[in-house]
């Protein structure tokens, strides 16, 4: 028995054995063995506790070296971009391209010295003697490089909330770059792989492109100088119109035809594109509009890039987006934009946050209370000035903490805080006839409004911090029939539900995700072109001078002066 035993053991152990050999001769990034190769195995040994003396300092934010320790330890101590002969892997100069490209991203390119980089991966491919203490350094460097971009793609170059007070979004993608890099199985995770999967964020990349070659173009730049003169005559003036919005919008097919001039076309697209009042004509706001550089079109699309990067790197399939500038909600399904509408947001003294929540029921009819915020601001001003008057107009009851109701008379600046002040349903209640319960913090949810006419408004700033839809009655029934397989909801029926003035709680058996933000960039409803939106709570400045320090100055005609 204990010879059998000693066979199956040694048996056991032989294939273990194998399989490890294996693994190093199997031609991946893991294709040594320890101990056999002279430049790794000093390489280990320059490496283990010395990291920072073969720092080279190229790239110094963001990554400690105790992480850089970390991902060589779990590594063995060996290389991740040089081979055993001591040149460089070609997936070296994979990471220097990427690296290359974080520029369209936001990323300070000074940081990761691309120039310094190349020069040392073809001076090591191309010495016969190899440095050990040469290699170390590039090797580190590229290493440093990489946690470092990675992390600035999936997570930001900065603290979302050091820039804005107001952004509640949390970035819940585990950042474990370390980790996939020292057990890739070959090459290495692209960086690519960091970046945002939301639609828009590859849109502003390319826009972004775009712009920046705009900025080199010569006869885009002569035709804004001519926009710019006041004294042109009016065809060469409407000519270069013509090229700047063509130039602009190089998505947008113009439809010829005799009722509508492609100027006038180009206008009104233009205007809806780039955040201004859609009037048709070539008013003052759109001349203005045409004379920012591309400049500074290219410093609001890294804003809003970083501002993508503060939120989940996968937002899922299914997602109702608020935009805050743009004042207008989308409903994804599979990544087709199913709904879009208008809404009304917090005005200035009242802002809308940047949250996350999930709509877990739908209310028909419901009833309001006031919350504090408005309780403070208006309706105890109100209750003390206009008593039951006040009360009756605005459709509102006092209740203590029984349920009972409360004589306005007895309301006091001392006691006022301890009752209830509800609305009943009906057409008048401040949230209409449909409310999209999400519960969070800040009491912030989607609902219907008797203010009808506000969604014709061209500014939309108008709640008291809750969003407001245009057509809440449609994204009911959607949701119900639609995305929750309840056939018998059909518009009918969802009227005969308010007819009654009854509050109906309708939970869903699929929570919604709904992400509120601020992004003065954003997609249009066919998520193929960026839009601007006006900065509306002004929340753009303090990231602009955390990238760029202060704004760019600028000659008589709106171009950066070099």
């Amino acid at each position: 028995m204990f010879s059998d035993l000693f066979r199956r053991f040694f048996a056991l152990n032989f294939l273990s054995f194998c399989f490890v050999l294996g693994l190093f001769a199997c031609g991946g990034r893991n294709d040594f063995t320890p101990g056999r190769n002279r430049i790794y195995s000093d390489f280990a040994a320059s490496i283990s506790g010395r990291l920072v003396k073969y720092d080279s300092g190229a790239v110094v934010i963001g990554i400690a070296d105790s992480t850089l320790s970390s991902a060589y330890s779990k590594h063995h101590n060996f290389p991740f971009w040089i081979s055993e002969d001591g040149s460089c892997r070609p997936y070296s100069f994979s990471l220097l391209e990427e690296l290359e490209s974080l520029r369209w991203d936001g990323a300070d390119s000074t940081l990761y010295q691309v120039d310094s980089i190349r020069m040392a991966l073809i001076r090591l491919d191309t010495t016969v003697e190899k440095d050990i203490k040469e290699i170390v350094r590039l090797d580190t460097t590229l290493t440093k490089a990489y946690l470092t971009a990675s992390r600035f793609l999936l997570l930001g170059r900065f603290s979302p909330h050091s820039l804005d007070r107001s952004w509640f979004h949390r970035n819940d993608t585990v950042w474990d770059a370390v980790n996939s890099l020292a057990y890739a199985d070959s090459s290495y995770p692209e960086l690519n792989s960091y970046r945002s999967t939301f639609p828009a964020y590859k849109l502003m990349l390319e826009e972004y492109k775009r712009k920046s070659l705009l900025q080199k173009d010569t006869s885009y730049i002569n035709a804004v100088f001519n926009v710019g003169k006041p004294n042109q005559i009016d065809s060469v003036f409407r000519l270069s119109t013509h090229y700047i919005m063509q130039s602009a919008l190089p998505h947008l097919s113009i439809i010829h035809n005799d009722t509508v001039t492609d100027l006038e076309q180009l206008i009104t697209a233009y205007q809806y594109y780039y955040g201004l009042r859609v009037t048709r004509k070539l008013d003052e706001s759109t001349i203005k509009s045409l004379l920012v550089p591309p400049t500074e079109r290219c410093r609001k699309l890294l804003i809003n890039l970083e501002r993508i990067r503060w939120m989940p790197r996968n937002i899922g399939n299914t997602h109702i987006i608020v935009d805050i500038p743009l004042t207008e909600m989308f409903l994804t399904r599979t990544d087709t934009n199913v709904m879009n509408m208008r809404v009304v947001v917090g005005k200035t003294a009242r802002q809308t946050p940047s949250i996350f929540a999930e709509i877990t029921y739908i209310v028909v009819n419901p009833t309001w209370t006031v919350p504090p915020t408005i309780l403070k601001n208006d309706v105890f001003p109100g209750v003390l000035n206009g008593g039951q008057s006040y009360l009756s107009k605005k459709g509102l009851k006092i209740y203590d903490k029984k349920g009972n109701s409360v004589d306005p008379n007895t309301i006091t600046r001392k006691n006022y805080r301890l009752y209830t002040y509800r609305q009943a349903p009906g057409h008048s209640n401040s949230l209409g006839y449909i409310k999209f319960n999400m519960p969070n913090k800040w009491d912030i949810y989607l609902h219907d409004t008797p203010h009808r006419d506000d969604f014709g408004n061209y500014y939309r700033a108008l709640s008291s911090g809750c969003v407001r839809l245009q057509k809440p009655k449609d994204l009911a029934l959607y949701v119900l029939s639609d995305m929750e397989g309840r056939a018998t909801y059909t518009p009918g029926r969802l009227d005969s539900i308010i007819d009654t003035h009854k509050t109906k709680w309708l939970r869903l058996e699929n929570k919604i995700p709904v992400y509120v933000a601020y992004l003065t960039v954003f997609q249009d409803s066919t998520g193929k072109a960026i839009r601007y939106a006006n900065d509306i709570y002004k929340r753009d400045d303090r990231i602009e001078d955390a990238f760029f320090g202060q704004k760019i100055d600028t000659n008589s005609n709106g171009f950066i002066v070099y």
